[in-house]
């Protein structure tokens, strides 16, 4: 009885340890799955902006206003532009040429009563021209940089958080043309110390990031696998999920969310409720853009709201929670550079 046990509770830690390591192709959910429409009602605000159509931007809520920083115009440039609003719909141009200069696929978050634009880089089309330079700014016009060289590699597309009274900097695409799998912090933005790195997981970009309960969480991301697909090599968006109360001990909450694996997709945390939209799940491979919605109160089990939540699948856009609601704001409509200026809420 007693060897009958142990092979038990080994099984199951075989089971708990495959569902968090997974290689094999991410399942894709049915269309049958259960659908809450009715939990939020999503309206446009209006089908265009003043502000510049834009995908790989940042979004944030500072001083009760929103706010948009940089990002990739519809020509596929890179722009310094900060614009803000207090509803929506009216959008004031802050500064067009911002200190840090033209950029996309950066961070941005609000810590210390301050806004901060992190990396990113200012060329299109390049894994070789990130950069590492960090800046902040109390009114979005006049940004002072606080380190041009942060101890961190030159990155895009990674994961920022204000937590713990630290900014912190993981995962995204490095100076390598790879994935970086490290984890840092600073407390003033200017030193940065290492907390952790080699951990397999962290090699991904394009993840969704949000603090949540008290922990940092890592949501989905874009993963170069090292196998074949058909005859091809691909680049799949992952579905796990991941928190961490301290930056070195992670918890995979699911290796198997049941969303459609993501990335490029849009996160934000509101009502006791992570919310995630839209994005991508593989390329190399015919999958589109998606437009489905979905909310979790502990990160691990899922439920659809809609499949159709703006009526056009987009990537790349930005989620935040203002004046009572959440709204999603800009994104592509394509795997490409298709832009949109749109801004859609929900109450």
């Amino acid at each position: 009885m007693k060897r009958k046990i142990i092979y038990l509770a080994l099984a199951l830690l075989l089971i708990v340890f495959l569902s968090c390591s997974k290689t094999e192709t991410p399942s894709t959910p049915s269309p049958s799955a259960p659908v809450v429409s009715d939990i939020v009602h999503w309206t446009q605000v209006t089908v265009t902006t003043p502000f510049t159509a834009a995908d790989w931007h940042t979004a944030l809520v500072y001083n009760n206003k929103m706010w948009l920083i940089g990002g990739r115009n519809s020509s596929g440039d890179t722009i310094a532009e900060v614009w803000s609003s207090t509803n929506g719909a009216d959008w004031t141009l802050v500064t067009g040429n911002a200190a840090f200069g033209p950029r996309f696929r950066h961070s941005s978050v609000v810590h210390n009563n301050k806004m901060w634009v992190i990396g990113g880089t200012p060329l299109n089309g390049s894994c070789s021209t990130p950069v590492n330079d960090v800046w902040y700014s109390t009114n979005g016009a006049d940004w002072i940089l606080a380190t041009g060289n942060a101890e961190f590699t030159p990155r895009y597309s990674f994961n920022l958080y204000s937590y713990a009274g630290k900014l912190w900097v993981m995962c995204g695409y490095d100076d390598s043309c790879y994935y970086a799998n490290d984890v840092w912090s600073s407390s003033d933005g200017v030193t940065w110390t290492q907390v952790t790195s080699g951990e397999e997981f962290l090699h991904r970009n394009a993840s969704g990031s949000v603090v949540f309960n008290n922990k940092m969480w890592i949501i989905g991301g874009g993963r170069n696998i090292s196998e074949s697909y058909y005859g091809n090599n691909y680049y799949w968006g992952d579905n796990d999920v991941w928190s961490s109360s301290n930056g070195i001990d992670w918890e995979c909450v699911t290796g198997n969310a049941g969303f459609m694996p993501k990335t490029a997709h849009s996160v934000c945390a509101a009502d006791g409720k992570i919310f995630v939209y839209g994005g991508i799940g593989y390329y190399d491979y015919p999958i589109d853009p998606t437009d489905d919605l979905w909310y979790s109160s502990d990160g691990k089990f899922w439920t659809l709201v809609t499949w159709q939540m703006t009526g056009t699948p987009r990537i790349r856009a930005r989620m935040l929670v203002y004046d009572g609601k959440i709204w999603l704001l800009g994104g592509s409509t394509c795997t490409g550079s298709c832009p949109t200026s749109e801004v859609w809420y929900a109450e």
